[in-house]
């Protein structure tokens, strides 16, 4: 449905989406100060007032007593607190030139919890005008209401697209040009103003995870790198904290193993349907542990937040953000869990039953538990091969010495043993030159086995959650009082769990796929190693059989 409105003598119409919202209604207006193709734009003035101050006055106008401005500025603050509006204190990165605007919503929403309707007002749409806002208001309030509002002009052009080599139509047939009056032509968003409910930016993102997942895509969200901090903290218990790098946010962090504990806690509690792996533990010791125990946590650590900043729903979220980003972290447990948030919105009546996603359930749970038993296995088993390169050469560094020992004259040695002698000692130094352990990591590989190793225990787990009866308890309790509201909700939620679980099979499946695609570079490494050692041995029985013909023959 369509509400046509006429604004400055231009056509514009307002889209809406049905869902049901009610509630606080508060205004958002984004205004950074760091704009480079304007600086300081939000401060041009327009018939002698600024854009921002005439974006709150219409807001004012509109009836609206709560318009927060989101600025990290001072002077826009200033302005802001000049025509009677809220300043809300903008964080580094949302501010940043490579930011979405969603993050800035999402960042007050989250510290608004009240707000039930949202309307973003943008301060460089200066003739948005205060009926426009409420008539569209009206729209999510009324009987039938909607879940968003937002401009769109009505735009005739045809559209061309270079691909290389030659320019093609993009929305018109080539062979078949439309005359004006031949087609309703395209809309365009003019971002003169938006309304929504608080749950629309969470749908859109919920909406990523019905794509297909790779593991390229997962890779392009976040390179994340957590280092030790050399020094130690602590008078008697030492423990240790990790510098926390993140390359889609540009940000670098102190963090200490309790702050990640607390970041589990909080994603547990809001996200129960998705596939989070658990943390390492922590072992308190005196002195702070043991350096390979260090070592190791700190790569597990790594591993755990980089599925995490990594993952197609979990990346946005607000605490992962604030963990990634902020000095001094406050997480605190949210009220609901990510179904109330998002999971009550989905209403796609074209998508798969309860019934055939359970099916469907049961069949990935029980290929990826075969997928995991099967990467487990190579993975001892390239363990073993590697300690036994490592064995090998510590044996010939062993056989080295002894043949080195061996070696050494003595006054009562005959010619035989004179050669056989200069034969040992020959060979000492070939298998103390050769003896040198052989590169055995293929990092990139091991990091892609161990990731997908995690994603696999993450979501073996998350089916054991759901396998333990939690679905049979509310498919019980829907069956109950199937006509009540109470009932219905447990079905909602039964059908939106089922739905998150084959989401994260997909997830699970792209590192699983990844892991696979790199055992040839593994296994290349791993035999190459070996040949190395025992084209060491073959040279070391060389040198040793020709001393001894060659003795034999004096």
């Amino acid at each position: 449905m369509v509400i046509l409105l006429k604004i400055d003598d231009q056509e514009k119409i307002f889209f809406s989406l049905y869902t049901v919202v009610s509630g606080r209604t508060a205004v958002l207006i984004l205004a950074r100060g760091g704009s480079k193709g304007v600086p300081l734009k939000n401060l041009c003035r327009v018939g002698g007032v600024t854009l921002l101050g005439r974006a709150i006055t219409t807001a004012k106008l509109a009836n609206f007593e709560d318009v927060a401005v989101s600025t990290d500025h001072p002077i826009i603050a200033l302005e802001a607190l000049k025509h009677g509006a809220r300043v809300f204190k903008r964080s580094y990165v949302t501010a940043t030139d490579w930011a979405p605007s969603i993050w800035g919503v999402q960042e007050y929403v989250a510290s608004n919890n009240g707000v039930n309707i949202l309307v973003l007002l943008q301060a460089t749409s200066p003739f948005t005008r205060s009926e426009s806002l409420k008539r569209s208001l009206k729209k999510l309030n009324q009987v039938t209401p909607y879940d968003c509002v937002f401009s769109v002009m009505r735009s005739f052009k045809l559209r061309w697209n270079w691909n290389g080599s030659s320019y093609l139509p993009i929305n018109f047939n080539l062979k078949k040009r439309p005359r004006r009056q031949d087609w309703r032509g395209e809309f365009i968003e003019t971002g003169g103003s938006n309304h929504i409910d608080i749950t629309s930016s969470i749908k859109i993102i919920m909406s990523r995870g019905s794509e297909e997942v790779t593991f390229e895509y997962l890779e392009a969200t976040d390179v994340i790198s957590v280092e030790l901090v050399p020094e130690r903290k602590g008078l008697i218990l030492k423990h240790c904290e990790y510098y926390v790098s993140s390359r889609r946010h540009g940000t670098t962090v102190t963090r200490r193993y309790n702050e990640f504990v607390q970041l589990f806690e909080v994603l547990a509690s809001k996200y129960p349907y998705r596939a989070i792996c658990g943390l390492p533990p922590k072992r308190v010791v005196v002195g702070g542990g043991s350096p390979l125990f260090l070592q190791r946590r700190r790569a597990a650590l790594q591993r755990w937040l980089t599925l995490v900043a990594r993952h197609p729903v979990l990346a946005h979220d607000a605490d992962l953000r604030m963990f990634l980003c902020e000095i001094n972290l406050k997480l605190e447990k949210p009220k609901h869990d990510e179904f109330i948030l998002a999971g009550t919105q989905d209403d796609n009546p074209r998508g798969m039953t309860t019934d055939e996603m359970q099916a469907e359930f049961g069949c990935e749970q029980e290929q990826l538990r075969l997928v995991h038993l099967g990467l487990a296995r190579l993975c001892k088993i390239f363990e073993k091969a590697e300690s036994r390169c490592e064995t090998e050469c510590a044996d010939i560094r062993e056989l080295g010495a002894g043949l080195s020992a061996l070696s050494v004259s003595n006054n009562a040695d005959t010619t035989r043993w004179t050669v056989v002698r200069e034969s040992m000692k020959a060979a000492a130094q070939l298998a103390l030159e050769r003896c040198e352990s052989p590169e055995l990591s293929d990092e990139e590989g091991q990091q892609r086995l161990l990731l997908a190793l995690d994603a696999l225990v993450a979501y073996k787990e998350l089916c054991s959650r759901l396998t333990r009866g939690l679905h049979a308890e509310r498919a019980a309790a829907a069956a109950s009082a199937p006509h009540s509201a109470a009932s219905r909700r447990l079905r909602d939620r039964h059908h939106y769990a089922m739905r998150c679980a084959l989401e994260e099979a997909r997830v699970a499946r792209a590192y699983a796929l990844s892991a696979l695609e790199t055992l040839p570079a593994i296994l290349h490494i791993l035999g190459t190693a070996h040949a190395r050692i025992a084209a060491c041995w073959a040279d070391l029985h060389t040198a040793l059989r020709h001393a001894s013909i060659k003795a034999s023959h004096r």
